[in-house]
Formats: C-alpha cells, structure tokens, sequence
C-alpha cells in the first residue's frame, strides 16, 4: 500500500471539519459528555454531601481561580490579540469580558467572599489565601499555559470555550445545591454568572466562527479538549479532598 493510499484510509480526525460550525458543534458534544455540572463532586455538592467546611475549602479554591483568571489570565490572552482592524472584534469582546470581571455589578472576587462570609461564615482573608490542591495547581497551570504562551486563538478557545461554556449548568447545580442543602438565601453571584455567561458562550462561538480558520482547527480542538480534560481533573481533587478522601 502506497504512503498516499494509507493517509486516504485513514480515519479522519475529529477537527478534519468542513466549517467552524462542524468543529463547535463536535466540541459542545465533546464537553457535554464531560460536563463539570455531572462530575461526581457537584453531584455530592446537589446531595448534600460535602461537609460544610468542605464547601468552604471549595469556595476557597475557587476564589483562587477567579482571582486569576480575571486579574491573569484575561489580561495576558487580551494583551495576545495582534494590533490590526481585523482584529478589533475580538479585542471589544475580550475586553467587554474583563471589564465585566471587575465592574459588573462589582469584582467578581468580592462577590464571592461576600457571599461565602455571609452563607457559611467563612474568613474572607483565610479564603482568599487558600493552599492549594495538587490538582487545583495542575489545572490552573494548563490556563496559564494557554493564556500566556499560546497564540490568542488557542487561549480564546482554552478559557472561554473550555470553561465559561460550562457555567451556565454548572453554577445552576451549584447554585441549587447551595440554596437546597446548605441553606443559602442570596444565590445573586450564581445568578449573575448564569446570565452573564450564556451571552459569554455565545460571542466565544462568534469569535470562533470569525477567527477558527481550516489550518488552526486542530490547534483549537487541541485547545479546547485539553481545557475541558483539567477542568474535569480540578474536580476529582475537589472530590478526593472534601468527599471521599481518596482519588477517583
């Protein structure tokens, strides 16, 4: 068999897509099968069977993460967007989404202690100096990888495709667990976030469609998986940590 009759027989690669349309399509199946608002540790959360103090280690680990991702992360991946007229769709959305970060109501980062202060009680500075997990560690050096060394497309994809596409069912499992079993009565971060983040998604998908070209769609299939995969691995140390203590 000839080296051109073997590529030809080939099976085709999930990103050997005919449009952008085909690959977000492909990668929303990808995630959904994935999806954090399944993994096991939000399961627990929606059980009631992550200890109160568990919740706050968890509220700890995520302050940490969006104290990062809007002050870091954000930032870098913006600051990555070439200087260019072509480009000047992707620089206002990027940017409408950190102004967001901080403005809209207020920093992200003081809701959430606000709001882990007033629910359970939780030290604002102890919280927001948490000691990482291993795997919060991992999956956060993966973002950081994207965002700061990877060109902006790949880091576009990483963070919003792979991670803010999910809030929207996430922080809805997350919000109803809190309110359901730990007895929280002012749900306003995860309400915001839900609402706020269908519209993120959506311009992601937009930006994808506009930039996503045929020669970097598997560098952005790369991207996105890749992102999901240490989402997904962020929550198993969530779960060994405050559920089970043992590893998935």
């Amino acid at each position: 068999m000839t080296q051109q009759q073997t590529a030809a027989n080939a099976p085709a690669k999930p990103w050997d897509c005919a449009s952008a349309d085909e690959l977000i399509l492909k990668l929303r199946a990808y995630r959904d099968e994935r999806h954090v608002a399944d993994h096991p540790f939000t399961q627990a959360l929606a059980e009631g069977r992550v200890s109160r103090e568990g919740v706050v280690g968890y509220l700890g680990q995520f302050c940490v993460y969006v104290e990062r991702g809007g002050k870091a992360w954000l930032p870098w991946l913006l600051g990555n967007v070439p200087v260019g007229l072509e480009y000047r769709q992707a620089k206002n959305v990027l940017l409408e989404n950190l102004w967001g970060e901080f403005h809209t109501p207020a920093d992200h980062v003081d809701l959430l202690l606000d709001m882990a202060e007033k629910a359970f009680g939780a030290d604002r500075n102890a919280l927001y100096h948490s000691t990482l997990l291993p795997e919060t560690i991992a999956f956060m050096r993966i973002e950081e990888y994207y965002a700061h060394d990877r060109p902006w497309v790949e880091a576009m994809v990483a963070l919003g495709f792979g991670l803010e596409t999910q809030s929207p069912r996430y922080f809805t499992a997350v919000r109803d667990a809190m309110v359901d079993k730990y007895g929280m009565t002012d749900s306003y971060y995860y309400d915001m976030h839900i609402t706020a983040d269908i519209e993120h998604g959506d311009s992601i998908e937009m930006l994808m469609r506009n930039y996503g070209k045929p020669e970097n769609r598997e560098s952005m299939w790369r991207a996105a998986t890749e992102s999901i995969e240490a989402y997904q691995l962020w929550h198993d140390g969530l779960y060994r940590a405050y559920v089970s203590g043992k590893r998935l």
